[in-house]
């Protein structure tokens, strides 16, 4: 069984080191902006290069993602390792709410 604790602040101290030497990362977040993806980049392209499985669902809680984040987080795997990345997106019109997700 894996070790399950709550993080509630400093969450780039306990997942960093721990993106540097997983097999897969699994990533599910309400929204994504550029400072996030920037901070990701290097262990994200790290992931890739050793064969890594990434999977990422990301929403766009209270309109709070930023739509460039999104294709710089595209560009990061998709440059890296094009047979790596395959990319979905849903939008759901009807409520204004949007699900994209990245496998």
């Amino acid at each position: 069984m894996p070790k399950i604790k709550l993080i509630t602040e400093n969450l780039a101290d306990e997942l960093l080191p721990a993106m540097e030497k997983a097999s897969g990362i699994y990533i599910l977040t309400s929204f994504v902006m550029e400072s996030g993806v920037k901070l990701l980049e290097p262990y994200l392209k790290a992931a890739v290069d050793r064969d890594a499985g990434i999977k990422i669902l990301a929403g766009d809680y209270l309109f709070i993602t930023e739509p460039h984040s999104y294709i710089h987080l595209c560009m990061i795997l998709i440059i890296v390792q094009i047979s790596a990345v395959i990319v979905t997106v849903v939008w759901v019109k009807e409520d204004r709410r949007a699900v994209r997700a990245l496998s």
